[in-house]
């Protein structure tokens, strides 16, 4: 799942809720943090949703982004739990060099 801080902040009940009662397969919420406030009204640290649901909260850069979705896809697995990649805007502006073919 893809959402914004705002989006998390709906999910919250239940992200809390699939870490009490365990999961089957990996889940993984890339959420998208604003940090300025540039293209929603509120700024947010989404990290806080780690400590409050107890689950692995990843911050790649933009070089490890795609092994940082493995990782959480592996970790969620592992754990039974929900796994969260929080991407910023500074993460999402930033180069990306290609994938080797």
């Amino acid at each position: 799942m893809i959402v914004k801080h705002v989006g998390l902040n709906a999910c919250a009940d239940p992200l809390v809720h699939a870490t009490a009662q365990g999961l089957r397969s990996g889940v993984v919420v890339v959420v998208g943090d604003d940090l300025r406030a540039a293209a929603s009204d509120v700024v947010q640290d989404s990290r806080y949703y780690g400590e409050v649901a107890r689950v692995p909260v990843l911050e790649p850069d933009g070089e490890t982004l795609a092994p940082a979705i493995e990782a959480a896809f592996e970790a969620s697995e592992e754990f039974s739990r929900i796994a969260i990649v929080r991407v910023t805007p500074d993460r999402l502006d930033a180069d990306v060099p290609d994938a080797p073919r």
